[in-house]
């Protein structure tokens, strides 16, 4: 599966050299292979950070990082990456102009925390509808000395799981439908990658979905106050 998912972006971004390469004269084909090739080399990018990413995780070598961070600053730099995908892909997407503790620095793993949300927001952008909603949110749950336990939220409107897939969500590579590489772009990695942070962080992830209508994650994790 991951030769397959390798071989189409790198087949996309040759074509698109070649196909500029023998057109120096047209500007605006120049225009479209490139902004097309930088499409297809994120995509490899995506794919190849989430497989050394499977494999860290798989070993056991995942670093998770203690340090001082500002909850408002990852929620508004996970929304920096988020927004303009839905926005290509015609979803309103939301989110809080001011998250939870926002005069409290926490101490934890941030880069973590943003790719958890990441994943959950991209694939809900990659299986929503044009018209349709991406909702993140968060809230404390609890809060005493020295430590805070907050909850996230991932709700959209998009074509949801069926009961049965639901129970092999986070398998490495599964997805309900045949054509979802092609289709939407998907690895099968993203939630197999963030339940495995998860996990690590001490958090849980539960989530409901139907399908045809949505589908809402809840991920709590715990932080130390700094």
């Amino acid at each position: 599966r991951i030769s397959h998912d390798l071989r189409t972006p790198i087949n996309g971004i040759q074509g698109y050299i070649n196909m500029a390469a023998h057109h120096p004269d047209d500007l605006a084909l120049q225009i479209s292979c490139r902004d097309k090739a930088a499409i297809a080399l994120h995509t490899l990018l995506d794919i190849v950070n989430n497989v050394l990413d499977m494999s860290k995780l798989e070993s056991s070598a995942i670093d998770l990082e203690q340090r001082s961070f500002s909850l408002s600053a990852t929620l508004q730099e996970v929304s920096a990456v988020i927004e303009p995908q839905a926005a290509e892909r015609g979803i309103r997407y939301e989110a809080p102009t001011e998250a939870p503790l926002s005069n409290v620095r926490l101490i934890g793993s941030p880069n973590h925390l943003q790719r958890i949300l990441c994943n959950l927001a991209g694939n809900a952008v990659k299986y929503g509808r044009s018209g349709g909603y991406v909702r993140l949110g968060s809230r404390v749950l609890s809060h005493s000395e020295g430590c805070v336990t907050v909850e996230f939220t991932c709700e959209d409107n998009g074509i949801g799981m069926s009961e049965e897939f639901q129970k092999h969500l986070f398998e490495p590579f599964a997805q309900e439908l045949l054509d979802a590489r092609s289709t939407y772009g998907g690895t099968g990695l993203g939630m197999p990658i963030a339940k495995a942070l998860i996990d690590a962080m001490g958090g849980t992830i539960e989530f409901t979905s139907r399908q045809g209508e949505g589908t809402t994650y809840y991920i709590t994790l715990p932080f130390e106050v700094d």
